[in-house]
């Protein structure tokens, strides 16, 4: 019922992430990727088009490089936590040419298609839509499915 600010998801997500039900989250399990991901992990964005989002201005950047045109990037944080979570958001935001890093900061670049997998459901969204809890979700990059054409779209 509130009108939508960057300050709104701003503080959304501070509040979100400072709750213990957050970082109690079971555990994440990376699949299908070529170059494995030792462990779990707590958190997972996926993209393919760079910069991701904007914070007023300011582009937010986890996935630099990322196109419609090649695979999936991925970032996964191995614990979620306000500082741990800050710190790469702070790295996401701005220009930069690379992803966020640092200890327990996973990403992956131009990858064909992976599952994440879960002990027991977890919530799960796609692009702000809530998509209720899944306890396995597959992603496949499909590259040129859609032709832009002077005035709109079109299926392939």
């Amino acid at each position: 019922g509130r009108r939508s600010s960057n300050a709104l998801y701003v503080r959304t997500a501070l509040r979100s992430l400072s709750r213990r039900s957050a970082r109690r989250t079971p555990p994440l399990h990376l699949s299908g990727l070529e170059e494995a991901v030792e462990g779990d992990v707590g958190l997972v964005l996926v993209g393919n088009t760079s910069p991701w989002t904007y914070l007023g201005r300011l582009p937010v950047d986890p996935f630099p490089g990322a196109s419609f045109d090649l695979g999936l990037d991925l970032l996964a944080l191995e614990r979620v936590g306000v500082g741990r979570t800050l710190k790469v958001v702070g790295q996401a935001i701005g220009s930069r040419d690379r992803p966020p890093d640092g200890a327990g900061v996973v990403h992956r670049h131009d990858v064909p298609a992976f599952t994440v997998t879960a002990d027991e459901p977890v919530s799960f969204q796609v692009d702000g839509d809530y998509l209720g809890a899944r306890s396995a979700v597959s992603f496949a990059s499909v590259p040129k499915a859609l032709r832009v054409v002077a005035g709109g779209t079109t299926g392939i």
